[in-house]
């Protein structure tokens, strides 16, 4: 049974132990899960005391939430929207402005209603995201470095109770409920800015696609880099030291790609910012009646930007 538990910190399930997904719905929209529970078998269940079973419930809590975070990592650096040149849907510069613009409307509208008929699987894309993932693979690998060394440890001296790896991975436990808090805000600010009714932000805030499955919705988004800092910065000052160590990391990841951006834009004059998260956004100008000024207008459109941010 103990190998068995110590194989699920590593995310791998044996023949004792299944994963279910955490289902979960939102304003009437099924949505394909980001979180998974791992438990032991009901035929397996039955032959344990409840106090082992406690035990194991409280080391597969720690093996959900690691599943879970291995799962989110894959799916942000798999991505394959992270592996294309241009994802601005904010760059149009065309003067036939008018007719995009309303093509563009109607397949929002399409969006709208595919995500009501659809499951509805949210994949994070975007500079900053992608680099709390690169972190987050970093703390996995020391994660699974520990969970060797505790496998050597009960080989070698097989009495060990369950307690003794409950006791030995606390700490890297705490780590992973801090990755799993930040999972749960980036989710709930993607559902707050899905495209519905509801929705608090505008497009120019957020980098949003989908494709079509047969009975699936892949959508793609972004969050602004804003929430994202200010989410890292307020557990600095959190007063957990630990916590504070975790987002020290995150922030220092996420600080680089924003002074990046920042430099680019203020001494290069360039808007490094495929993903919509940059606190200034892109925008264009209708052609006006005057074709003289038409091409001027155009060009003053691709070297001029606003912030389109909501804070």
């Amino acid at each position: 049974m103990i190998h068995d538990v110590l194989l699920s910190l590593t995310g791998f399930v044996g023949d004792k132990i299944e994963v279910d997904p955490v289902e979960f719905t939102s304003n009437s929209i099924s949505l394909y899960s980001y979180k998974y529970r791992l438990r032991l078998k009901s035929n397996i269940e039955e032959y344990l005391s409840e106090t082992e079973k406690l035990l194991v419930d409280k080391i597969l809590h720690i093996s959900s939430n690691f599943y879970s975070v291995n799962e989110f990592v894959k799916r942000v650096l798999g991505s394959v929207y992270n592996k294309h040149s241009n994802y601005n849907s904010n760059t149009n510069t065309n003067p036939a402005f008018g007719s995009k613009f309303n093509q563009e409307k109607s397949h929002q509208l399409q969006i709208r209603a595919d995500l009501k008929k659809r499951l509805l699987r949210i994949n994070p894309v975007g500079l900053y995201i992608h680099a709390v993932a690169k972190c987050m693979q970093e703390y996995i690998l020391r994660f699974l470095q520990k969970i060797n060394q505790l496998e050597r440890e009960v080989f070698e001296n097989p009495s060990l109770p369950l307690t003794f790896v409950l006791t030995s991975i606390t700490k890297p436990s705490r780590v992973l409920d801090n990755f799993m808090a930040f999972i749960d805000e980036w989710y709930n600010l993607a559902l707050n800015s899905r495209v519905d009714s509801t929705c608090k932000f505008s497009f120019s805030n957020m980098f949003i696609t989908m494709e079509k499955f047969e009975n699936l919705c892949e959508i793609y988004i972004s969050i602004p880099c804003g929430y994202i800092l200010d989410y890292f910065y307020l557990g600095v000052s959190s007063g957990d030291l630990l916590q504070e160590s975790v987002s020290k990391n995150f922030l220092l990841v996420c600080s680089r790609i924003f002074c990046y951006q920042m430099i680019n834009w203020i001494i290069l004059g360039k808007l490094v910012d495929p993903f919509e998260e940059f606190i200034v956004g892109r925008f264009s100008i209708s052609a006006p009646t005057n074709s003289l000024n038409s091409q001027k207008d155009a060009n003053f459109s691709n070297s001029f930007s606003i912030s389109s941010n909501d804070r």
